[in-house]
């Protein structure tokens, strides 16, 4: 992505009073994309399904593991109900913040699945390549003919 374009993600981010919950995500997954093209190293390109796989098998791990905190934060704030001893505040502020992890390993996820469907379909819509095709297309196999029969 060059400068152009990360100005237009930054411009995108900037007009968010103006746009709708869903197009501001849209907008934060281009975002995320992009910051995560930056890691050092920088991902390689996603060649094949098994690969593709294992991205998402990560990324999966990840949001399960977040939605199973918020489970159990939820399941505190439950057990909060029934006693007026035990302070809620607690149990919400713990909440917000594994919810707020949640939706981050879930952008994380759908800003990859984004880069590994776009690395996918170029993979995969490659024309294939056998060896064989370019013995065939030099004419060399008359050539092995005249040989075999001498």
């Amino acid at each position: 992505m060059d400068k152009a374009e990360e100005n237009q993600l930054r411009l995108d981010v900037a007009s968010i009073t103006e746009r709708t919950i869903a197009e501001n995500v849209q907008a934060l997954i281009r975002l995320t994309r992009y910051r995560l093209s930056l890691k050092d190293p920088s991902p390689h390109r996603v060649r094949s399904r098994h690969e593709a796989y294992g991205i998402v098998a990560e990324n999966y791990a990840n949001v399960a593991a977040s939605l199973k905190l918020v489970k159990k934060d939820a399941e505190t704030l439950l057990g909060t109900l029934g006693d007026i001893n035990r302070p809620a505040l607690k149990a919400v502020n713990s909440l917000c913040d594994t919810s707020f992890n949640t939706a981050v390993a879930a952008l994380i996820m759908v800003a990859e699945m984004r880069r590994t469907l776009s690395d996918l379909n170029a993979a995969e819509n490659q024309e294939a390549h056998y060896p064989m095709d370019d013995l065939l297309s030099m004419g060399t196999s008359d050539s092995v003919e005249a040989e075999v029969n001498e």
